[in-house]
């Protein structure tokens, strides 16, 4: 579904990812990310579908993340 970004225990994944993402701090994490992610789309006037493709977009959101004070490994 274009426009939408998923996160917490909607997203998909393997078992075996799926199985650390039960845990609540990863969950924040993943809020906090789609969140910027979001921010970054509308402010940019992409869909989360296009922000994925562009690598530049994704480097902005990771450098917002960063800046913020979260840990990512990208």
């Amino acid at each position: 579904i274009d426009g939408l970004f998923v996160a917490s225990r909607a997203f998909s994944a393997t078992y075996q990812a799926a199985g650390s993402a039960r845990v609540i701090p990863t969950t924040m994490a993943m809020g906090e990310g789609v969140g910027v992610a979001a921010a970054v789309a509308v402010m940019r006037r992409v869909t989360p579908h296009q922000l994925a493709q562009r690598q530049d977009l994704v480097r902005e959101v990771q450098q917002r993340l960063l800046r913020a004070g979260a840990r990512i490994d990208y």
